[in-house]
């Protein structure tokens, strides 16, 4: 396992003043716990509106907090989820983090940072360190895939589900979700999949990524939460020069009877979690 290291400079080009002050100043503080000064990351930040900042996290609340993303719904999203052994966990005074990583060929493939703050503010961040594909062998260090936002921005909003109900928290939840990189020399590089071609294409010109932001609340239905991060993911697409999704699928195309059921016992399955660490 690699502790993923803060590189020269974070710079989250902000787009919007509707995004919650506590959430940019979170990202930032994420960011640069991520080697941006060698890869470009998707990295993104959320909070429990309503949970107070004293309220904070125990070391076993990233273990529990990923066991009931599981445990409710398809996290976590994308390749990440075929990484195997114990995750590196950093505990602080201020946040916790745990690191999980995906080698290919001896060298870091896939990466990802979970971290949990004070008030509920939960974060989640990864990287492909350039490597596009299993079989690349030349590294892209400023290239993302559309997938893999889409991918970070579902496991983003399954995970603060989870610790709403883990925190028994009932209220409103704001997230923001952004592509950063400081990498000399290589450009931030936006790629999506030509269906047809099987090969990736290319955003012209992206410039700042900006940050892609939503809002939803804990007790919404299963189907408005996936709406409302379905519409967030389009604006990502948008941005990608694609005309569709890669990862999420449409709203007619879900088998919400699939999830339901889970979805709507987190708040039980979350109980029983909080028992069995008392």
């Amino acid at each position: 396992m690699l502790c993923l290291s803060a590189g020269p400079s974070h710079d989250v080009y902000v787009d919007s003043t509707m995004v919650d002050d506590l959430v940019l100043a979170s990202l930032e503080i994420a960011a640069a716990e991520l080697t941006t000064a060698q890869a470009a990351w998707v990295v993104g930040v959320g909070r429990l509106g309503d949970v107070d900042l004293s309220v904070g996290s125990r070391p076993g609340d990233l273990a529990d907090l990923a066991e009931l993303a599981t445990a409710i719904g398809d996290f976590p999203l994308g390749p990440i989820a075929y990484a195997t052994g114990e995750p590196l966990v950093d505990v602080r005074e201020e946040f916790h983090t745990a690191t999980y990583r995906l080698d290919h060929g001896g060298n870091p493939y896939l990466e990802v940072l979970l971290g949990l703050g004070p008030g509920g503010i939960t974060a989640i961040g990864g990287t492909r360190n350039g490597l596009l594909s299993e079989t690349d062998t030349h590294a892209h260090p400023g290239h993302v895939l559309l997938a893999d936002v889409e991918a970070k921005l579902g496991d983003l909003v399954s995970l603060l589900l989870a610790r709403a109900a883990l925190l028994d928290h009932h209220g409103p939840i704001s997230y923001t979700l952004t592509v950063t990189d400081a990498i000399d020399g290589h450009p931030l590089t936006l790629r999506h999949l030509d269906r047809e071609r099987g090969t990736l294409l290319q955003a012209p010109d992206p410039g700042p990524f900006g940050l892609l932001s939503g809002e939803t609340h804990t007790d919404a239905p299963f189907e408005e939460q996936y709406a409302a991060t379905l519409a967030v993911a389009t604006e990502a697409a948008r941005r990608f020069g694609a005309d569709r999704l890669e990862l999420l699928m449409p709203v007619e195309r879900v088998g919400f009877d699939r999830f339901r059921d889970r979805f709507d016992s987190r708040y039980e399955q979350a109980a029983r979690l909080r028992s069995a660490r008392a």
